[in-house]
């Protein structure tokens, strides 16, 4: 990642860390609101959505785009995979990377030689701003005012069939009266 960060400047991959971490952890809130969330899950899944699409961007100019792009991609299923033990956020990390390659979509610069893939790229970059921008509204809407409980969204983050995934709190049955 420090190599990354040199590559794009340290404020660009601080803010891809910070919408994508704030993004991750907002789709954590809403999708399974009983499981208490630490951790740099939203993050580390936003860094490597930007890895991505930089590998995205700079595809011309790298040896083995397809090794280097398969790799990545290798990475991000094997993360998703362990996201299904207990304890391990998929919901931050999937949402994360998502909010991650956008971010980096607008931030990025594009390796380009020519005017013609500059005027090509605003339109992506438009259309991220307004899916990110769309993202975070419903995710706001839904944490604000809409109360999501429903039992199966909590498997994305625990898969296993047995009680082990009952003591997260991610199924709370009952207050206890204190």
């Amino acid at each position: 990642m420090r190599r990354f960060e040199i590559m794009i400047g340290w404020h660009r991959l601080s803010a891809i860390y910070f919408v994508s971490g704030i993004g991750g952890y907002l789709a954590s809130a809403v999708f399974v609101p009983y499981m208490p969330e630490v951790g740099p899950a939203g993050s580390e899944g936003g860094v490597l959505g930007a890895l991505i699409v930089h590998i995205l961007y700079s595809w011309s100019w790298l040896n083995q785009p397809f090794r280097v792009l398969f790799l990545h991609l290798a990475i991000a299923f094997g993360l998703f995979i362990l996201g299904f033990l207990p304890w391990i956020d998929n919901w931050a990390q999937v949402s994360g990377f998502l909010f991650g390659s956008l971010t980096a979509i607008i931030l990025l610069p594009y390796i380009t030689i020519g005017n013609g893939r500059v005027r090509k790229r605003r339109p992506l970059v438009a259309a991220s701003f307004l899916i990110l921008a769309f993202m975070f509204s419903i995710l706001f809407a839904l944490f604000f005012f809409y109360q999501i409980d429903y039992e199966p969204l909590a498997l994305l983050n625990c898969a296993i069939p047995t009680k082990i995934c009952d003591h997260q709190g991610l199924i709370l049955r009952d207050w206890i009266p204190i």
